[in-house]
């Protein structure tokens, strides 16, 4: 992947935290995976 499509995932990734987390700078819902990716844990 390119580091513009990485970036563009980063962001949406982003917009989605902001809407659904309580505290989107500490996510519970959709997590990083380090080295893999993100994993959504409901």
């Amino acid at each position: 992947m390119t580091e513009l499509g990485t970036r563009t995932t980063d962001m949406h990734i982003a917009k989605l935290r902001s809407k659904i987390e309580k505290n989107s700078a500490d996510p519970q819902i959709i997590k990083t995976v380090r080295g893999a990716g993100y994993k959504y844990e409901n």
